[in-house]
This record gives structure tokens, C-alpha cells and sequence, in this order.
């Protein structure tokens, strides 16, 4: 019995209504930037109705001249008062604010039925990259002051020694317990892990003792700095010289203001 080759095929040019592709209708992840710059805060808040501004002050600590401090009283002098003196820092509050405007159509034609969720999330991660950049440029504002080279010609173990060196010779305590954070690129993580030289980066394998921060994706320790990454850092320069900063964070170092009950990072 003879069997002849199909007339029928899906490349017929006849047949109009066949159905070409399936469309899923559940997105795909997409790729987001790690954001980390809130945990290197310290989180102060701003009750409702209480205006635009928050502002905290510090004391100044008493002069340590030994002009002062190490001169003996006089009996029977009453001497001289100590003067107390303050500073103050402000933030003012700001909005930022963005939205999409879905028409009633769309809502009820998009093959995907939680579109709306969908694209919140999309906005919810705006929001959030808005906090991470306004709070990564303050730190980025204060780079004239605070930047320091680094110790050879990439990112090594001896620059992580040297920022927390010149934290500490500088009196400015640890952000968590006696440890700084730090937050910098993969792309530069990969040249300091890959320092073989002596007293290098230790072996991810062998660091056990890593912090249990929200938000901190800690993949080591040197001298007491806490090593995170954010993808999100300031860059300066383009394509085969473009250079990712790398920030090392002590104590009360840049704040976050919440305005009434909202959270930074989390609503």
C-alpha cells in the first residue's frame, strides 16, 4: 500500500488560522541591581506634622590641649568652667514619586492576569533604586574628604587594611560592634579575591564568622571590615577605564529620615 507525503503541514499557506506560537502568560525574571546602601545607615525617623526638616545635634567633645587638660588647680581657686558646645545636622524631607496609568482595557485584554502585581513589583523596585541612589550620592558628596587611593594598581587586601587604619586613627568607631561595612562591585571583588600575594584575601572557604544583616551580603572580613556587595556603587571614567568605587562605613556616618510610621527599604 503506498502512502503518499502529507499535503498538510504547518507551513501550508493555506491554512490561516493556525496558531503560530503559545504565549505564556507568567513573566520571566528580570536582572535587578543589588541595593545595600540603606544598611549602611543609621535609621532615624520623622514624626507626621512636624514639618520638613529633621535635625540632630552632636556634643563637641571638651578640648584635649594640654594647655588645659593637664594644668594643675590652684588651692582655694574656684578655677575656670568648662564651656559646652553642640553642632547640629538637618535633613529636609523630599518626594519622589512615579506612576503608570493602566486603562481598564488593558487590565481586562493582557494575557497575563496579575499584570497589576507584576508591574507594582517593577515600581517597588524603582522606589527602592531611588533610595539606594539618593543615599549612595550623600556618601558620594563627601568623596573630596573622605577618599583615599589605592594602595597598587587594582583592589587588594592592603586597600581594606589601609580605609580601616585611617577610620580608626580618625576615632570613628565601627558601624557594627567594632566591624565598618563596606559595599563594593564584583567586578572589582574579583581582583581582591584573586590577590594571591602574602597576607591576601583569605579563602571564602575558610571565613566562617559572617554578619547577619538584613539586607548585607557579607562574603568576607579584613581587619575588621565587613565585606558586602552592591552592583549599584559610583563609577567615574567609561568603558575599559571605567573605575567602582568601594565605600568603608564607620558609626553614624550618613542617616536615613523616615517620615511617620513608613520604612526605607521595606515599604
Amino acid at each position: 500500500m503506498a502512502v503518499g507525503t502529507a499535503s498538510v503541514t504547518t507551513t501550508a499557506t493555506s491554512i490561516i488560522h493556525d496558531a503560530s506560537a503559545y504565549f505564556d502568560s507568567v513573566a520571566l525574571d528580570n536582572v535587578k541591581k543589588k541595593l545595600r546602601f540603606n544598611t549602611l545607615c543609621t535609621p532615624k525617623r520623622l514624626p507626621k506634622q512636624s514639618g520638613l526638616v529633621h535635625q540632630m545635634f552632636r556634643y563637641i567633645p571638651f578640648s584635649g590641649s594640654s594647655t588645659g587638660i593637664t594644668t594643675s588647680g590652684t588651692q582655694g581657686a574656684v578655677g575656670t568652667a568648662l564651656v559646652i558646645t553642640t553642632e547640629t545636622v538637618q535633613a529636609t524631607i523630599a518626594q519622589y514619586f512615579d506612576f503608570v496609568n493602566l486603562s481598564d482595557l488593558y487590565v481586562d485584554t493582557i494575557i497575563d492576569s496579575d499584570s497589576a502585581q507584576s508591574i507594582a513589583a517593577e515600581m517597588g523596585y524603582r522606589a527602592g533604586l531611588c533610595v539606594d541612589i539618593l543615599i549612595r550620592t550623600e556618601f558620594d558628596s563627601g568623596s573630596a574628604t573622605t577618599s583615599t587611593a589605592l594602595v597598587g594598581a587594582a583592589l587588594g587586601a592592603n586597600d581594606f587594611r589601609k580605609m580601616a587604619s585611617l577610620l580608626r586613627g580618625a576615632d570613628v568607631d565601627g558601624l557594627v560592634g567594632d566591624n565598618f561595612l563596606s559595599l563594593s562591585h564584583p567586578y572589582v571583588q574579583y581582583d581582591l579575591v584573586s590577590d594571591g600575594t602574602a597576607g591576601g584575601f583569605i579563602d571564602i572557604s575558610k571565613y566562617t564568622n559572617r554578619a547577619t544583616l538584613e539586607s548585607f551580603e557579607e562574603f568576607g572580613m579584613i581587619q575588621g571590615v565587613r565585606l558586602g556587595t552592591s552592583t549599584n556603587v559610583g563609577v567615574s571614567g567609561a568603558a575599559a577605564t571605567t573605575k567602582y568605587w568601594t565605600y568603608v562605613v564607620g558609626k553614624n556616618a550618613v542617616a536615613t529620615v523616615n517620615l511617620g510610621d513608613g520604612t526605607i527599604g521595606g515599604g
